[in-house]
């Protein structure tokens, strides 16, 4: 693909295109958002117009990379949920976290991946890569950052895979998270040791104050879902807080519950399946008893 390709497909001239390109850092506005631990998460959003051009890269472009079935984020059919289950029944989960995943991917190592698709046209690649990144870095906020990152790191990911393979070990990616499992403890860190020694000779950057060893039923979280036995969950107390919210939505009319509730309900259901349905009675039984508050306030 070519950048007459690109421009007529979108029907931009070239010209704009370019100069698109040359001011991409002028087409971003950054905000922060608060982490748990007290510091800002930095998000780089694009503005209208490059994000539909950077939909139209996603989709024309990098959908069509051939991933390994390893990878389950930002991935159509895959998710937290297809991420987890690999590791159900295992005895010992090891959870390793790379730090700063997107911004360690520059702008040249984007062009690089470019380089595949314009058969090493050398304009066409610089352009793009422009396109998708920010400041000479993959900005976390960017339609096309998820998608690349997936490519950039797909080759660390099969070299992995090879060596979890060849040891019984089970490997699974979302995003900066990488999960490992085993039966056996021993087998399971001595793998996890040879991984360290791969992503060392990276350009990615493990960190290792979030890397964690897990074992016993119950006890093991990966990427937000307990894994209890031979089934997934979203863990006790968390069903706790969303049926005191709900009891909270329906007897004393907090309506400012409303949104967060229903992404609870709606990650509930994906995740438990019978538990939604149970949920779904508890709602019921907390609309029959509001009405029946409503009768006797009428009454009174």
């Amino acid at each position: 693909m070519h950048i007459e390709d690109i421009s007529k497909e979108i029907n931009i001239s070239i010209p704009y295109l370019i100069k698109m390109a040359d001011n991409h850092d002028k087409l971003y506005n950054t905000y922060y958002i608060p982490k748990k631990n007290g510091s800002r998460r930095i998000i780089d959003c694009p503005n209208k117009e490059l994000k539909g051009l950077q939909r139209w890269i996603n989709y024309s472009i990098l959908n069509k990379a051939d991933l390994p079935n390893c990878i389950h984020g930002f991935r159509p059919g895959h998710s937290i949920k297809t991420n987890a289950s690999p590791h159900l029944g295992k005895k010992f989960v090891y959870c390793l976290d790379l730090k700063d995943f997107f911004p360690s991917i520059l702008n040249t190592d984007v062009k690089r991946m470019f380089d595949r698709y314009t058969f090493n046209d050398e304009d066409t690649s610089t352009l793009l890569a422009k396109l998708c990144t920010f400041k000479g870095y993959l900005p976390q906020g960017a339609v096309t950052s998820p998608s690349i990152s997936n490519i950039i790191f797909s080759p660390i990911d099969r070299e992995i895979l090879e060596l979890c393979q060849a040891n019984r070990v089970v490997y699974t990616r979302y995003a900066d998270d990488l999960t490992f499992s085993s039966n056996s403890k021993e087998m399971l860190l001595t793998v996890v040791k040879n991984v360290e020694r791969i992503i060392d000779k990276s350009p990615f950057t493990i960190n290792r104050e979030k890397s964690r060893l897990m074992s016993g039923q119950g006890a093991t979280i990966v990427t937000g879902i307990r894994l209890n036995s031979e089934r997934l969950s979203i863990g006790n107390k968390r069903k706790k807080i969303l049926r005191a919210k709900l009891f909270d939505l329906f007897i004393n009319d907090n309506t400012k519950l409303e949104s967060s509730i229903l992404g609870e309900i709606a990650f509930l259901r994906s995740i438990e399946p019978q538990t939604y349905k149970s949920i779904r009675k508890y709602v019921r039984k907390l609309q029959e008893k509001k009405k029946s508050f409503q009768k006797n306030e009428m009454k009174d």
